[in-house]
């Protein structure tokens, strides 16, 4: 009997939602070879030894811009080694859900190249920073408000201009306390306001068609440079 071992597994995330992308038509690459895999119903692709360590995956997965990961499988929890990956809304797609669309045009960083822009939202979040907490390897956010839209999974900011820091919560992991993604480069004060963002990619000439929340197209500032975690 032949038996595979995992050698790591992709869970693919909609950036717009924070969610779980559910089961959808994928292709995996690297090097331009095809790259097989296994799903499980609960949104894991599952690779299997033999993969190069470390590889860059190419994904292109249906209605989201394609995009690129680095994999070093002796950075990962051998007992888990999970990597999550942000997916991201691509214009005519069918998405499970409803958003409005920000459209406009931005000088690009570099012509001809595509990149990312972010969408600052001004509509108040109800949420502000208490505190800033670095544990080990960990940061957390200590916040006061309340809104009824669950935070983990979802893309915020603190900051403005040069300071402006975007990341994503990852988890709740007190009554008032929430995990993000990686440390925070800059200082952040007590009662500084939490607000969504939104990302997506332009084009080489600066085009872009950024999904927000309905109805607030219109108070969003569009921008292209962040200290992004």
């Amino acid at each position: 009997m032949i038996r595979h071992k995992l050698s790591f597994a992709l869970r693919l995330i909609d950036d717009f939602t924070g969610k779980i992308v559910g089961k959808t038509s994928c292709i995996f690459q690297m090097d331009g070879r095809l790259i097989s895999t296994i799903y499980k119903e609960e949104g894991l692709y599952l690779f299997m030894e033999p993969m190069e360590c470390p590889c860059v995956l190419r994904i292109e997965a249906k209605d989201y811009f394609p995009g690129e990961v680095l994999i070093n499988q002796r950075e990962l929890d051998p007992a888990y080694p999970v990597v999550d990956v942000r997916l991201y809304h691509k214009p005519g797609g069918k998405f499970p859900y409803r958003c409005s669309l920000c459209c406009g045009k931005i000088t690009p960083p570099k012509p001809g190249m595509p990149f990312m822009v972010y969408g600052i939202s001004s509509v108040d979040s109800g949420y502000m920073l208490k505190s800033v907490k670095d544990i080990e390897s960990m940061t957390v956010l200590e916040l006061a408000g309340y809104h009824k839209e669950k935070l983990p999974g979802r893309v915020f900011g603190l900051g403005e201009g040069k300071d402006l820091e975007v990341f994503v919560i990852t988890e709740k992991s007190g009554v008032n306390d929430y995990l993000i993604s990686e440390r925070l480069c800059k200082v952040h004060n007590k009662g500084d306001k939490l607000f969504r963002v939104y990302r997506t990619y332009a084009d080489g000439e600066g085009n872009y068609v950024l999904p927000v929340a309905e109805g607030t197209e219109d108070q969003i500032n569009v921008v292209t440079k962040v200290v992004d975690t």
